[in-house]
This record gives C-alpha cells, structure tokens and sequence, in this order.
C-alpha cells in the first residue's frame, strides 16, 4: 500500500471539536510526515487551523454564500483530487 500524499481533514464550525481533534492531526502528522494536509473549515473556525504547523491549505466554507458555498467548495476540491 502506498503512502497518502495528501490529506484533507474536514473541521467545519464547530470551534470545540476542532481543538479536541488537535491530538488527531498530530498523529497523522506523525505517520504520514511527507504527505500535505490541508483542512476544510468555515471561517470561524478556519482561524484555529491558521498557525498549525502541519497545514498545507485551509479551505473555507462560506455559509452565506449560494448553497452554503457547496459547490465551490467541491469544485475546489475535485481538482485537488483527494
């Protein structure tokens, strides 16, 4: 099985889980140190993601945006190919 190049972890809104899951991107840092992690989250809590020394790219969900901003956000996305 081949090593994951890139990672994307999913964080969304929710402040609180996003530094209870802290301990979690340090692990996968630590198995997978090579491979770049980038994190979806919106703009509250894209703040928390900001000075993780692990972070590739933050993508931002704008909830104000048509559909909640879906469907960029998955067109941003699919051409990263995760």
């Amino acid at each position: 099985m081949t090593e994951p190049t890139k990672i994307l972890f999913i964080g969304l809104s929710c402040v609180g889980d996003v530094v209870m899951t802290t301990p979690v991107i340090q692990v996968i840092h630590k198995k997978y140190p090579d491979a770049s992690i980038d994190f979806v989250a919106d703009r509250r809590s894209s703040v928390l993601y900001e000075n993780c020394p692990y972070k590739n790219k933050i993508y931002i969900k704008d909830k104000n945006k048509f559909m909640r901003g879906l469907p960029g956000l998955l067109a941003d996305l699919w051409q990263q190919k995760y």
